[in-house]
């Protein structure tokens, strides 16, 4: 029920899903030491072991994983379903700002010698996307053919859509007005049938 307030909530699909794997692993700490517990038993140091888990992990990992629980706990006792909530003495995180983020930045020569070590068409064509359109790892580990639009010649990262006519298309965080790399002048074939 409370994945369902989250949806309400305007939570994204993504945010809900990371909310659920990572409670998924409170409960299965939590059962582990004590089988038939339920969330009336979660005490604020059962909170704060699983928290530890992830000492020395990324703090916006450390965030997620704080505010799933929060989130859980403080729903549960609106809800009268918990007496009191655990998390309540547990300190929120700070997330980093986006300015004191390292960023790793990939000079156009690495980028062609990136390019150059690619093994056929389809590495090649991967690792252009990448390149190319500035998307981050884990929005190109979740681009899928549905996100394609081929006659629009567009693609959604989930975030934005990027067109591919402009060149060389870049994420709203680039700094610079530079392109990342010239593009390669490689000829494509289209099979047709």
């Amino acid at each position: 029920m409370w994945m369902g307030e989250l949806a309400r909530a305007g939570r994204t699909e993504g945010t809900r899903g990371s909310y659920e794997r990572y409670l998924f692993k409170l409960i299965d700490q939590i059962e582990r030491s004590r089988p038939e517990a339920d969330a009336r038993e979660v005490t604020t140091n059962d909170c704060r072991a699983f928290l530890d888990r992830w000492i020395g992990k990324a703090p916006s990992t450390v965030c997620t994983i704080h505010s799933a629980l929060s989130g859980l706990f403080s729903w549960l006792y609106l809800e009268g379903e918990i007496e009191a909530n655990p998390m309540v003495r547990i300190p929120r995180p700070r997330r980093p700002r986006p300015e004191d983020v390292d960023v790793v930045i990939v000079t156009p020569t690495e980028v062609e010698k990136m390019l150059a070590a690619t093994n056929g068409w389809q590495e090649f064509l991967c690792l252009s996307v990448l390149a190319y359109l500035g998307l981050r790892r884990n929005s190109a580990s979740r681009l899928r053919w549905r996100d394609v639009d081929l006659v629009e010649a567009r693609f959604d990262s989930g975030r934005r859509a990027a067109r591919s006519q402009s060149s060389p298309c870049r994420t709203s965080s680039s700094k610079s007005s530079e392109p990342r790399a010239s593009r390669p002048r490689a000829p494509v074939r289209v099979a047709t049938t």
